[in-house]
């Protein structure tokens, strides 16, 4: 037993030293691991931190890169000014159009408001000379075998006149690269594409300044119910017997109102015969409707009048009903007296029965300013003097009559705006003048036709109506 003992205790002791060598062996592998593992926690904390570095030194050479390009675009912006100011001043600093009056804004208000604009966005006060728009200036141009070019920049004309005046080959193309790549025509590109006028062999030509004018309707509500006058027929009513004033059929306006109460009666089924779009029809339609027209409403017809007494006319309530221009239906209704007791409504029918006849802007070809000819152009088309400087920065804003005009001036020289939304950036007070979507009412007139039929019109209205 004591030698069982004692060889169970010679094992032990040698387990004892096996493990004490084996404890020896591992414990300075233990720690060169440990110091390992230290060393390794150490370098990732040292690439970490360089990750970091490199990352805020790529991010500080992306922000200097940035920095550069911004800088290489403001002075390339700003070489690009400086050309555009030294070509403006090349070309003179001024600028010729040709339109019509405005109320006498354009010597108010128009030209000073111009230069400051040009002056602001250009650092080139542009000096603006206005020629009021007569169509005997074209032919006086041509007898003296001259262009359009050799009196003005840019033209204004009410659209019937215009297309004429097109035919000529006297208009430019708004729209040159070369002025496009200047920033000229930034409001121009805005402007929707039925208010343009495209130029033969691409780009434009022409585009509407006044884009819904038309002829229409107005009525003193407090001797019509405004409810019982929705086309050009209901002025057939016996009950407006000799209330009723127009312009004279012998004139463009005029005849427009006849062309208008040509499509009613069509429309209606009132007269046989049809009509193309844009509206023109033939001479037995017309013939026709200026019959119908002779027994309906001409015994309603009080006279055949010019503008000044229209508004004379309604004011004393000798008429009743006005067939007037777009722009004096307002400036009636917005008249002291009218509005005094909301005596004038203007009316606005949900069909197409107004003929529309806007005025168009073009550059004339070969122009001495072509540069502030399209500058010009592009104001005429913005807010600043769509909405004859009354206006809202914004739909959310307060309106800001910026020319100091009065609400007459107003409701006389705005027609709503070419672009859709310009509608809302009017003052409050003239919105309920202007129909949320006029292109609802109006209908375009051939007038390739119109000037080819214009003296037929006239020679057998006076035969079939007033003879």
């Amino acid at each position: 037993m004591e030698r069982g003992v004692l060889v169970s205790i010679v094992v032990a002791a040698l387990a004892l030293i096996v493990g004490l060598a084996s404890i020896v062996t591992v414990l300075p592998l233990t720690s060169q691991i440990d110091t390992l593992n230290t060393q390794l926690t150490e370098l990732s904390g040292a690439i970490s931190g360089l990750e970091s570095d490199l990352a805020t030194l790529k991010s500080d050479v992306a922000t200097l890169k940035g920095e550069a390009a911004e800088r290489e675009k403001a002075e390339a912006e700003r070489a690009k000014i400086e050309a555009l100011k030294k070509a403006i001043v090349d070309e003179g600093a001024s600028v010729i159009v040709m339109s019509w009056g405005y109320g006498g804004l354009w010597e108010a208000k128009f030209k000073d408001a111009f230069r400051d604009y040009t002056l602001r966005k250009y650092g080139v006060p542009i000096d603006l000379t206005w020629i009021e728009h007569y169509i005997e200036h074209i032919d006086e141009l041509q007898l003296a075998g001259k262009t359009l070019a050799d009196i003005v920049d840019v033209i204004e004309a009410e659209e019937d006149s215009w297309y004429a005046e097109s035919k000529l080959g006297w208009f430019d193309v708004i729209d040159k690269k070369e002025y496009v790549d200047m920033g000229l025509l930034e409001v121009f590109k805005t402007v929707p594409d039925y208010q343009k006028v495209e130029y033969p062999g691409g780009g434009w030509m022409g585009a509407a300044a006044q884009g819904f004018e038309w002829l229409g309707i107005i009525v003193r509500q407090d001797q019509v119910d405004p409810a019982k006058i929705s086309n050009w027929i209901d002025l057939s009513k016996p009950e407006f017997k000799g209330r009723v004033i127009a312009y004279s059929p012998a004139e463009v306006r005029g005849q427009m109102i006849f062309l208008g109460t040509t499509k009613a009666l069509i429309d209606q089924g009132l007269i046989t015969g049809s009509y193309d779009t844009p509206f023109k029809a033939d001479k037995d339609t017309l013939l026709e409707a200026m019959r119908w027209y002779k027994e309906n409403i001409y015994p309603n017809i009080h006279s055949y009048v010019g503008t000044g007494e229209m508004r004379t006319l309604m004011q004393s309530g000798d008429a009743w009903i006005c067939c007037t221009w777009g722009v004096y239906s307002r400036e009636i209704a917005g008249s002291d007296w009218a509005l005094e007791g909301k005596l004038v409504r203007v009316i606005y029918p949900r069909i197409k029965i107004f003929p529309m006849d806007r005025t168009f802007l073009a550059v004339a070809k070969g122009a001495s300013h072509p540069i502030s000819a399209r500058i010009l152009l592009n104001w005429m088309l913005s807010p600043e003097f769509q909405l004859c400087g009354w206006y809202k920065e914004s739909p959310d804003k307060m309106a800001v009559n910026r020319f100091g005009i009065t609400e007459r001036q107003f409701l006389v020289t705005c027609t709503g705006g070419v672009v859709p939304g310009y509608k809302d950036l009017m003052p409050d007070w003239g919105a309920e003048f202007y129909p949320a979507d006029p292109m609802e009412h109006a209908f375009t007139v051939d007038w390739d036709w119109y000037w080819a039929t214009r003296e037929w019109i006239w020679e057998n209205f006076q035969t079939v109506v007033l003879g």
